[in-house]
C-alpha cells in the first residue's frame, strides 16, 4: 500500500482551505514572536552585561560582564540565523522563492 502523501503537500495551492492559509499565518507570527524573544533576551544580557562593567570596580564582576556581552551577541546571532531559516522554510512550503532578506 503507498504511503499518502502529506495533506497540505497533496493539494494545489489555489485549493487551500481558510484554515490552510491562517496556520501559515500563525507560524509566521509565531516564528516573529520566537524572532522579538531572542532579541529581547540578547538585550537583558548587553544591559545587565554593561551595568556589571560600568557599576562594579572588581575585576571578576568586569569579567563577567564582559562575558555576557558576548553571551548577548551570540544570542542575537542565533535568533537572526534561526529566524531567517524558518522563514525561507515557510516559504518553500507555501511554494514561494526564499530569499535573505529580514
Amino acid at each position: 500500500m503507498p504511503e499518502e502523501p502529506e495533506p497540505h503537500r497533496a493539494r494545489p495551492r489555489d485549493d487551500l482551505t481558510l484554515r490552510d492559509f491562517l496556520a501559515v499565518d500563525r507560524t509566521v507570527l509565531a516564528n516573529e514572536r520566537t524572532f522579538l524573544a531572542y532579541v529581547r533576551t540578547a538585550l537583558a544580557f548587553l544591559v545587565v552585561g554593561f551595568s556589571f562593567i560600568k557599576f562594579f570596580a572588581y575585576p571578576l564582576v568586569a569579567g563577567a560582564g564582559y562575558g555576557l556581552v558576548v553571551v548577548a551577541a551570540v544570542f542575537l546571532v542565533l535568533g537572526v540565523k534561526r529566524f531567517l531559516v524558518m522563514k525561507n522554510q515557510i516559504r518553500a512550503e507555501q511554494g514561494q522563492e526564499s530569499s535573505r532578506d529580514v
